[in-house]
């Protein structure tokens, strides 16, 4: 391909990033960029394949964001600063894929080679997430300690997400609303942070979802639909779904429609995006609990199934205490399910809370009941969960009575 050809490419792969067309200027940046490397013109095609890696990531290609980060890494000198930026974009890929374990050692790795602080920012920005699926708070919580620091006073977007995604998981539902909501406001109106801003406004549904207020919630996730819309992120929107139609479908809408979930399952088979698969298959055991029992329990077995796989003990939870809810479940799922969720206290509650419904009818196991029982109630008061602090005390008022 001649010199003006590769130009061209380049041209086209760069004015379609600006309209958000992902997919479109992946292509256009990753076929450059082979050009460019036959040609050997090594440092524009490493930037060009940095370029097709980010463009692709966003497209929600994984495979092919994966194989564009590589090839730019080994095209640059040992030494490069840029090393490290390749690899921690490598782990979000490789997040998104499932792959915990390959993710968390190759930002381990990024650490040890004490990079910049720019790339020590996005590095605990990624550990974080990991570290939530897998369950591990406490490392979370230190990571974001280590990022503040770095941060200094600057009041990062990333930076107020994750105090407020982390203040969720905690409980902390003042401090959650008032950090996402500081995150929202921040990037108001700065395009380049629409993805963020529907990221973040999906986290204030969530605490809108556990107060119960579901009309805010559900306002809340329109307003994230339409950010990750103009983001040009399908993951994002379908992600935004999910959420929608679990909250339906707990609310008791049977009647909701759910093509959109079995659309949003196969974008994500396709392109191996396993973390969003569980989500989709958790909200698809949600919504068919009503009318289709079976559907409902094979759905939420196979996000099990998934989560178990990839080390995602925060998925595996939930999905052991949705199921148990919506298609029936026994003692040993719960008890999983309360280990998975030991480091959240929001969720593990309400695990809590279902093992003490399984164990009063157990013969003999009425006074762990009460125990477990009795500790729930207390986190959901600490936590002001006031329709989960009710259910609490009326089970609790019923094992006490022996009913």
């Amino acid at each position: 391909m001649d010199e003006q050809r590769c130009e061209s490419l380049l041209a086209e792969a760069r004015a379609l990033s600006s309209e958000r067309r992902w997919q479109d200027a992946a292509g256009r940046f990753a076929k450059a960029a082979a050009s460019l490397a036959s040609a050997g013109r090594g440092d524009e095609a490493q930037q060009a394949f940095a370029a097709g890696g980010d463009a692709a990531w966003r497209a929600d290609l994984p495979d092919l964001a994966m194989r564009c980060l590589v090839r730019s890494r080994e095209r640059l000198d040992p030494g490069s600063p840029l090393r490290g930026v390749r690899a921690v974009q490598m782990a979000g890929v490789l997040m998104e894929l499932g792959e915990l374990g390959s993710a968390g050692l190759l930002l381990d790795e990024v650490e040890e080679s004490e990079p910049a602080r720019e790339v020590m920012m996005v590095m605990l920005d990624i550990r974080i997430a990991i570290d939530l699926h897998l369950g591990r708070v406490g490392r979370a919580h230190s990571d974001l300690a280590l990022l503040e620091s770095l941060v200094g006073e600057d009041a990062a977007p990333v930076l107020l997400f994750r105090q407020g995604q982390l203040a969720t998981r905690l409980g902390q539902f003042t401090d959650a609303v008032d950090a996402l909501s500081a995150c929202v406001a921040l990037i108001e109106g700065r395009d380049a942070y629409d993805g963020p801003r529907g990221a973040a406004l999906l986290e204030l549904a969530d605490v809108a979802c556990f107060r119960e207020d579901f009309d805010d919630a559900l306002g809340l996730l329109e307003q994230a639909a339409r950010a990750w819309e103009r983001a040009g992120r399908r993951s994002g929107v379908i992600r935004v779904e999910a959420a929608r139609m679990a909250l339906l479908g707990c609310m008791g809408v049977v009647e909701t429609l759910t093509s959109g979930l079995e659309r949003g399952l196969r974008f994500a088979k396709e392109r191996d995006l396993r973390l969003l698969e569980v989500e989709l298959r958790v909200a698809s055991g949600v919504c068919h609990a009503a009318r289709d029992p079976q559907r409902s329990a094979a759905q939420l077995d196979r996000a099990i199934g998934l989560a178990s796989a990839m080390g995602a003990n925060t998925l595996r939870g939930k999905a052991l205490l949705m199921r148990h809810d919506n298609a029936g479940g026994d003692r040993e799922a719960l008890e999983q399910a309360c280990l998975d969720l030991v480091e959240i206290p929001t969720w593990r509650s309400r695990a809590f809370l279902a093992l003490a419904q399984v164990l009063g009818t157990t013969p003999g196991g009425r006074a762990e009941a009460l125990e477990i029982c009795a500790t729930a109630l207390c986190r959901f008061s600490s936590m002001g969960l006031e329709a989960d602090e009710a259910r609490a005390r009326g089970l609790l008022w019923r094992l006490a009575a022996g009913k």
